[in-house]
């Protein structure tokens, strides 16, 4: 599923106005309740579930917020490059 998050983002970028939010947000819980280790392991992959989640907070999503920020303390505790 995570490796999924490359192809939606890959898509999106050309049409960022061709996601459903509610998927949207499911897409997200279910990565981050059960994929997270691993997004965070591979940088190509946080990047775009980043950027996948900067789409969604723009279109409101608190989910998609918080978990961002969750990502981002993550990543300046220094266990990521930046």
């Amino acid at each position: 599923m995570p490796n999924g998050i490359i192809i939606l983002v890959k898509h999106l970028k050309i049409d960022p106005t061709d996601i459903d939010y509610y998927y949207g947000e499911k897409l997200i819980m279910n990565c981050f309740k059960q994929k997270i280790k691993y997004i965070k392991e591979d940088r190509l992959l946080l990047d775009d579930f980043l950027w996948f989640l900067d789409l969604m907070i723009n279109l409101g999503s608190s989910k998609a917020y918080l978990i961002r920020e969750n990502i981002i303390l993550y990543k300046n505790k220094g266990n990521i490059d930046a």
